[in-house]
């Protein structure tokens, strides 16, 4: 049950909270956000919870999507599906890309199948100027050249210019790395 209703014993029951409805719509937008409701579904729930007079009804907008646990389990599958390729001992490891401290002064970094790229990967499924790292203050960011394959970082294709943090998983073509920040010097 969402709230407190109280059977008064006749039939009769007090009217939900506005905190129960607010409870609700907080996870029927969880749900929106992680793909279990359409927008319209979303919306329609929405003003449905905001229109109920009793927790039954409250709890029906709640009752064909996943308990926390499910989600839980749904995240944890996906999440080992994720880090397989790092975690592998059937093969050697990803390598690592160091965030480049090679050069105090160089800001950017062209990644690529070019040699002539500052980091120069020799698979066929990279783009000869496939990505771009750049140094902004203390962060790198990542951008695609519009590679053919795209670039992804924690499995995730990038469309615009992504800030990077320690440990992030990034993959041009069929290479994957994983993002080593440096420790500023001192």
């Amino acid at each position: 049950m969402v709230g407190s209703q109280t059977d008064l014993g006749s039939g009769a029951s007090v009217r939900v909270s506005d905190g129960d409805r607010e409870r609700v719509g907080s996870v029927l937008n969880l749900a929106c956000q992680q793909g279990y409701l359409s927008i319209e579904t979303f919306s329609h729930r929405i003003d449905r919870a905001f229109e109920s007079k009793t927790t039954g009804e409250l709890d029906a907008l709640l009752s064909d999507l996943p308990t926390v646990g499910e989600r839980f389990a749904q995240l944890k599958c996906a999440w080992r599906r994720l880090t397989k390729p790092l975690d592998r001992t059937d093969g050697p490891p990803a390598p690592t890309l160091i965030s480049p401290a090679w050069s105090m002064t160089q800001v950017e970094f062209l990644i690529g199948r070019d040699p002539a790229c500052d980091i120069s990967f020799g698979d066929s499924a990279i783009s000869r100027r496939h990505a771009r790292l750049t140094r902004m203050g203390r962060a790198w960011v990542l951008s695609d050249l519009d590679s053919l394959n795209g670039t992804y970082v924690n499995g995730r294709p990038i469309t615009t210019a992504t800030v990077l943090a320690r440990h992030d998983q990034l993959r041009f073509g069929e290479t994957v790395t994983v993002f080593e920040r440096p420790t500023p010097p001192t």
